[in-house]
């Protein structure tokens, strides 16, 4: 996805500032976070949000390719992590 996407998906125009960039970040995840929205599209909306933070705030995160040993996201971590802790409740 080039960079201008990711600006995009902020609502902010090309070139803003990292103080720019993470407040609008934070208003659109208080709108998609998965614990707010139930919306399918919303979370879908939540991991874009999330990708295009981390790549404008951290540009050497632009040029790292994803292997196979590297393919996690934040997002599938994140799903793991509820499953693992919805198997741990089931059990108790």
């Amino acid at each position: 996805m080039s960079g201008k996407k990711y600006y995009k998906i902020l609502n902010l125009p090309e070139g803003a500032s990292k103080s720019q960039i993470k407040k609008s970040y934070r208003e659109l995840v208080k709108l998609y976070h998965p614990d707010v929205n139930n919306d399918s599209e919303a979370h879908k909306k939540f991991i874009q949000i999330n990708e295009a933070y981390e790549v404008l705030t951290n540009p050497s995160s632009k040029k790292v390719k994803r292997t196979k040993n590297n393919t996690n996201t934040r997002a599938e971590k994140w799903n793991k992590y509820k499953e693992q802790s919805r198997k741990k409740h089931a059990e108790k």
